[in-house]
């Protein structure tokens, strides 16, 4: 008799995006976050999937809304307490994320260091997003990030960017740190230009991103082989949970 697929390892996903996504993208970038999803369970078709993601308005929502049309389980971490969070939305938005909160499988809140980031003058809001993206960072196999491949990232103020999460999922270091991590992650990065902004369909495809042994950025559009390979080891064992 096999075991209850609730008590599998999981594939996580983190997700990192930006707000400003032009409308006339959404569909585009949707899809993309959808085809990469659904690459993951026809690669593993025995394990569940599990997105770590804040909800934040604009590209966060985007890939909750695609998870759910996938059939993955929702994980909606907040960098703040929840009534603070939806101050944050438009009306359009807060209604949005009252719906998708519905698909949530355990809501969290990140308790972070308030005072330290009030002495540090750093603005606090965007520090409790860094705070957040660290920790999705950190607890995720793969950060799916939608990014415009700008680095606007100012480590002085606490900014937070979508360059920022990316750095620390790959080298598990933050802005000009030299504390590398001798494990690398791994990012799926969709382009997804912000409003105003053009892209040609060159951009369009899935890249993966990699730190090499030598600490330099590979690109690639398939997953990456380590990756692949670990995740391949994870769906043999929940094969056998199922008593298959």
């Amino acid at each position: 008799m096999g075991i209850e697929e609730k008590y599998f390892t999981p594939i996580v996903i983190g997700v990192s995006a930006h707000r400003d996504i032009p409308t006339r993208c959404k569909n585009r970038i949707k899809a993309r976050v959808k085809e990469f999803i659904a690459d993951l369970q026809t690669r593993f078709p025995s394990t569940p999937i599990i997105m770590l993601n804040s909800v934040a308005e604009g590209g966060d929502m985007l890939c909750a809304e695609a998870a759910i049309e996938c059939g993955v389980a929702l994980h909606i971490v907040l960098p703040m307490p929840r009534e603070e969070f939806a101050n944050c939305f438009s009306a359009e938005g807060k209604s949005k994320f009252q719906e998708i909160e519905k698909y949530d499988m355990a809501m969290e809140y990140l308790a972070a260091d308030i005072e330290e980031a009030t002495i540090l003058s750093a603005d606090t809001q965007n520090y409790l997003y860094r705070q957040q993206a660290i920790n999705m960072a950190i607890r995720s196999h793969i950060l799916l990030a939608l990014w415009d491949g700008e680095d606007s990232f100012d480590k002085s103020k606490f900014a937070y960017d979508t360059s920022a999460a990316i750095n620390f999922a790959l080298r598990h270091a933050y802005g000009t740190s030299e504390e590398i991590s001798d494990t690398h992650g791994v990012v799926a990065w969709i382009f997804s230009p912000r409003e105003g902004k053009s892209y040609s369909e060159e951009d369009d495809d899935i890249t993966y991103l990699t730190i090499d042994e030598n600490n330099e950025l590979v690109r690639s559009k398939d997953l990456p082989e380590g990756i692949s390979k670990m995740m391949n080891l994870i769906d043999i064992c929940n094969l056998k949970q199922k008593g298959e």
